[in-house]
């Protein structure tokens, strides 16, 4: 999943949903011309019922975005975060 954007004036408010409480949430970077330069997930939410994917989209900021691709749901196969030092 990718995103382009511009004419922003604000970072857009980043909006995940697909499943009640998934308590997913990212925000969404511009640069100094108004073009979206990131979105960056800071917590990926859990409990998204089976064959439900999350939908992105964006809310203010005075800009428009492109999507490419599409959110997906996968096991976390990580086991969770590692604490080094």
């Amino acid at each position: 999943m990718s995103f382009s954007g511009s004419g922003f004036i604000a970072p857009p408010i980043v909006d995940i949903s697909g499943s009640a409480n998934s308590g997913a949430s990212a925000i969404a970077t511009v640069d100094g011309n108004g073009n979206l330069t990131g979105v960056t997930l800071t917590c990926p939410g859990a409990n998204y019922p089976a064959g439900v994917s999350p939908t992105i989209s964006f809310a203010s900021g005075g800009g428009t975005v492109t999507q490419t691709g599409a959110a997906s749901v996968v096991p976390n196969t990580s086991g969770g975060p590692t604490k080094l030092g």
